[in-house]
């Protein structure tokens, strides 16, 4: 942080990936199939997992206000997830196109890192 923050020129110089295009790296090696399936199964489970613990603070709610609290933080945290995905769902790599602007902003920046030797 101390790079972003107080030398920003240094942090561009190392941390600038705009010299690389999706184009540069072949569909084959963007693909994690195995670890895909791996993600989406754990995760398929934590949300089955999450409706029995929604329902056990539901029944303990009327006894504690702390349990209110958390059902609620709960609720929330449901509904913030399943907008943020149908609002915003991630585009799949083989549709990622560059525009004219994006293009132009990468050959101005290779050309602003480049190597003056």
């Amino acid at each position: 942080m101390d790079l972003y923050f107080f030398h920003h020129d240094e942090y561009e110089r190392l941390y600038n990936c705009s010299l690389y295009s999706v184009d540069q790296i072949p569909l084959e090696k963007r693909q994690h199939k195995i670890l895909g399936i791996f993600l989406f199964s754990l995760s398929t489970i934590c949300e089955i997992l999450y409706i029995p613990c929604m329902f056990s603070i539901w029944n303990r709610m009327a006894n504690s206000h702390c349990y209110k609290i958390m059902f609620f933080i709960g609720v929330i945290d449901r509904v913030a997830r399943d907008r943020d995905f149908i609002k915003n769902p991630r585009p799949r790599l083989t549709e990622t196109r560059m525009t004219e602007t994006e293009t132009e902003m990468q050959n101005l920046t290779r050309d602003r890192y480049r190597d003056p030797r």
